[in-house]
């Protein structure tokens, strides 16, 4: 049996999991279903550094819902 960070490591960028941008200044994600945690990440500063002083929007995995558009299916 894998460990779970195993299990992600394996699953690569094809796992499926999505990032939002949350920020807690405005209570909801600000910015939602970007494809890697480094672009949402990226999202957020740029979020944070539209405000004075800074809000602390961060990166956070995407809970899916009914209103999410349609995800393309990857490429294999």
């Amino acid at each position: 049996m894998t460990k779970p960070s195993e299990q992600q490591a394996l699953a690569g960028p094809h796992s499926g999991t999505r990032w939002d941008v949350y920020c807690p200044e405005e209570d909801l994600p600000v910015v939602m279903l970007f494809d890697s945690k480094k672009a949402a990440t990226r999202g957020a500063a740029e979020h944070n550094a539209q405000f004075t002083p800074p809000h602390t929007a961060r990166a956070v995995v995407h809970t899916p819902s009914d209103e999410d558009p349609p995800h393309p299916p990857y490429a294999t």
